[in-house]
């Protein structure tokens, strides 16, 4: 190998991109937690869904057709016509990803 053109590639720290993905989730799951608080508080769900869209969509980068879970868990309260059921629903599906241990001082 010839050594004058040998180039080393550039740092890449990885870690502090892993940090950054770690942030942006805890974000995003503290804004669902206050739009569930929202959903209790019997605000409107199609603003709710909206600004919690809107909120994803500003940190992170995706398109209309791969929604975030979060999102989802949303619209599955709001097509549910027994709200009382789908409040349960959702309280689950937040329960079983440890939601609510995790931010309860929210």
């Amino acid at each position: 190998m010839n050594r004058k053109n040998y180039r080393m590639a550039p740092f890449e720290n990885t870690r502090k991109k892993a940090n950054d993905k770690i942030y942006l989730r805890e974000e995003i799951i503290k804004d669902l937690v206050n739009s569930y608080e929202r959903v209790i508080n019997d605000h409107n769900i199609n603003e709710v869904i909206k600004n919690h869209t809107k909120f994803i969509r500003k940190r992170i980068n995706i398109s209309k057709k791969n929604e975030y879970w979060t999102i989802k868990y949303l619209k599955n309260y709001k097509l549910n016509p027994n709200k009382n059921f789908a409040l349960v629903i959702l309280e689950n599906s937040l329960n079983n990803k440890k939601l609510f241990s995790k931010f309860n001082s929210y």
